[in-house]
């Protein structure tokens, strides 16, 4: 999820101050933990170390940018929304944002 497409896009249409702050990007891909992320186009901070969700740096404020959200039909919690929940203190539009 956050290493993918979108989040890769938002993260350069970040402020170099934003991106910065960017501790890491966290993805549950097991290809892509361990990496680092580097836009060389961008001029300032351009790169994040790719975690797993439960790495120390994946906590919030965190931005979690996803294709599409899933939720399970029985608890309204799918794959997703664990991960994310795992992270700690997560409260949605406080210290977490979804951008789908």
């Amino acid at each position: 999820w956050g290493n993918g497409r979108d989040g890769r896009t938002l993260f350069g249409a970040l402020s170099t101050e934003a991106r910065g702050r960017v501790r890491a990007f966290v993805d549950i891909d097991a290809k892509r933990i361990g990496t680092t992320y580097e836009n060389h186009a961008l001029s300032g901070a351009r790169s994040a170390p790719v975690v797993g969700p439960g790495d120390p740096r994946a906590r919030p404020p965190c931005i979690v940018a996803v294709g599409t959200r899933r939720a399970a039909e029985s608890s309204g919690m799918g794959e997703l929304e664990r991960n994310v929940a795992s992270l700690g203190d997560v409260v949605e539009g406080t210290n977490t944002w979804y951008f789908c």
